[in-house]
């Protein structure tokens, strides 16, 4: 299969070509190709496209660095959780949490435990998202403070909110604000 298309390609020009490459089990086109098609899909609001291009390339993971790797698995859990498939998206950032614990990229890491703690709170485990709040801002405390201690704190702020723990709510809040502000992390702010 020779999918030299040029990146100018029409969206559904670039799905068909995705489509043909992965039933061709051309690995190399599938890992260049999907994770465009999965961009211009969600930037089209086609989340269930953009998370079935994320799962043709994740077919082939084993030929992807483990940064590329758990970027795409970051990516396609975030889908699922808008489409509320929670029994992908779950695993597929757990997955994405052990390569960036595995590579060291710790910011990462942290990132994707809160994203992971609103799965597990959506999927009713409050426990175990819990647990992943927790070591998302045991991990945040430890780096230099940014944006990423910002949203640990955030994601803290909110389950304490939904759990009624108003109080603590509030706390975890002002101090997602503070590091926030300080930062100009909008999308922190926002939330």
């Amino acid at each position: 299969f020779a999918a030299d298309a040029d990146t100018g390609a029409d969206t559904p020009a670039l799905a068909r070509l995705v489509h043909h490459a992965y039933h061709a089990g051309d690995a190399a086109a599938v890992l260049r190709l999907a994770p465009q098609a999965a961009r211009e899909a969600e930037s089209r609001g086609a989340r269930r496209e953009a998370a079935a291009h994320c799962r043709a390339a994740l077919a082939f993971g084993d030929r992807m660095d483990d940064a590329t790797h758990a970027a795409l698995l970051e990516d396609y859990a975030r889908h699922c959780f808008e489409l509320n498939d929670l029994s992908a998206a779950i695993p597929a950032r757990e997955a994405a949490i052990a390569l960036y614990a595995k590579i060291g990229d710790v910011a990462r890491q942290c990132d994707s435990l809160s994203a992971h703690a609103m799965s597990l709170v959506r999927a009713l485990r409050n426990a175990d998202a819990d647990a992943a709040s927790r070591e998302a801002i045991a991990i945040a405390e430890q780096l230099p403070p940014g944006p990423e201690l910002a949203r640990a704190y955030e994601t803290e702020a909110y389950l304490r909110m939904l759990n009624r723990d108003c109080q603590e709510a509030v706390a975890w809040g002002r101090r997602a604000i503070a590091i926030a502000e300080k930062f100009e992390d909008n999308i922190t702010l926002a939330a």
